[in-house]
């Protein structure tokens, strides 16, 4: 946090239930870089400054998910992916916004999968000549040649593409994403589609199976049995949403009686910044060019990093997680304004 800046902690965290609008996104609790990344994306696109540093945090969800742990104190640990929704009108810019805070990982995406060409076609080479050798074992009647040629094909490796972002996916499809993909999807999109599936666009049920969402926020294991699709088992699951739809698409989903009963809308951070329509610059300012090769930067090497991502808390940080979680604690007792 910028110390320069007077904001008190009670002041940094947003009192949404009961207040009669929300505050300001709290900048100054962002490093200098992710302050810069959000003047020059608001400044250029000339959208509210909310807009921009609402994506910040979820293309850093992104670059993270099922890589990265926060400990707050010794002994418990929590994932780092985060669930982002903003509501904006039609001709907000949202697409633009989020282009130029995601485009270093779409950039990525593409480069990393024209590596893996080569790898995925060799890779399936040697699985279909294993096959083979385990069908001429299986005609022949060769019982340690089938005993080998299943050994050779536990060996080896299936590789696939690289689809750490997805725009637009049902919630079963998501799950098969994440089991070709270690576990980890992030799904980011400025269009409503996904939360009109939540809601149950195509179910039936009125709303979407969400057991894929629930378990990725908190990072659990899933297994699925499925009649015609077989078992699918997912040793931990890591979802990062980071989302942007029209108010009233927002508005159906907030207010959506099964995804509050299962804890879907609870998850996430939803920010509704006040509309720049009407007080646009013509042209917005040059981009800050140090900033976004900065940014660029910071996300691939985050992309590049494996497993055992573990944040803790410095002193001060531990100060203000304190005073937040006690204020939280206190409003969800009965009667307050969080309980049930």
């Amino acid at each position: 946090m910028n110390t320069d800046n007077q904001t008190t902690p009670a002041a940094i965290w947003p009192r949404l239930p009961g207040s009669k609008a929300p505050r300001p996104f709290p900048l100054a609790a962002l490093p200098a870089l992710g302050q810069a990344m959000a003047r020059t994306v608001a400044d250029s696109v000339q959208v509210p400054i909310d807009l921009p540093a609402c994506f910040l945090l979820g293309a850093l969800s992104t670059a993270v998910v099922g890589r990265a742990q926060v400990e707050p104190w010794r002994g418990y640990r929590e994932p780092l992916q985060l669930f982002i929704l903003a509501s904006a009108n039609p001709s907000e810019r949202k697409s633009a916004t989020m282009e130029a805070l995601f485009g270093p990982i779409h950039r990525y995406q593409r480069k990393e999968n024209e590596r893996r060409k080569p790898l995925i076609s060799r890779s399936a080479s040697r699985m279909e000549a294993a096959e083979q050798n385990l069908k001429r074992a299986i005609t022949s009647g060769d019982n340690s040649g089938i005993d080998a040629a299943h050994r050779e094909l536990e060996a080896l490796e299936e590789l696939h593409p690289f689809e750490l972002i997805i725009s637009d996916a049902t919630t079963e499809a998501m799950a098969i994403c994440m089991a070709r993909n270690e576990g980890r999807v992030a799904l980011v999109s400025a269009e409503g589609g996904m939360l009109s599936n939540l809601v149950g666009r195509y179910s039936a049920q009125q709303s979407a199976n969400v057991d894929v969402m629930l378990h990725g926020y908190s990072g659990e294991p899933m297994y699925q049995e499925r009649v015609g699709r077989g078992t699918l088992q997912i040793e931990r699951t890591a979802v990062s949403l980071c989302l942007a739809a029209q108010p009233g698409v927002v508005q159906n989903f907030l207010n959506h009686d099964a995804m509050n009963e299962c804890g879907m809308v609870s998850r996430f951070l939803v920010s509704s910044p006040r509309t720049a329509l009407g007080s646009r610059k013509l042209q917005g300012l040059p981009p800050d060019d140090i900033a976004l090769k900065a940014w660029e930067g910071k996300l691939h090497r985050l992309l590049d990093r494996g497993e055992g991502m573990l944040l803790r808390l410095s002193d001060d940080a531990m100060a203000l997680f304190d005073i937040w979680g006690e204020e939280i604690e206190q409003r969800l007792r009965p009667g307050r304004d969080l309980h049930d």
